[in-house]
């Protein structure tokens, strides 16, 4: 078994790399930090999303039923102006006939 000499030199570099090292680790931290606000970020908007196209389904339910609406009360008006119509046809076909 050897003796192995630590010179000063050599105390040197390994106090370098540790130093190197506890700086690079403190980096990956901050960069981990930085991905796990990112994360949190894409979190809050995605349940934001899925708020707003919920909203969205309610808003377009709302429009399809006053779009059903519209549309009964435009066939209704169509059949009441059908029948107004049918009505002075045969008021004039009897005015006509009473002349």
């Amino acid at each position: 078994m050897t003796l192995e000499i630590w010179t000063d030199d050599r105390l040197e570099r390994l106090a370098g790399a540790l130093e190197m090292n506890t700086q690079i680790t403190a980096n990956l931290a901050h960069g981990q930090k930085r991905i796990t606000d990112i994360i949190e970020r894409l979190a809050t908007s995605q349940a934001d999303l899925a708020d707003s196209q919920a909203q969205l389904a309610r808003i377009v339910e709302r429009i399809d039923a006053k779009l059903d609406s519209t549309t009964a009360a435009v066939e209704r008006l169509e059949r009441i102006v059908d029948y107004l119509l049918r009505r002075d046809a045969e008021k004039n076909v009897e005015e006509k006939e009473g002349d």
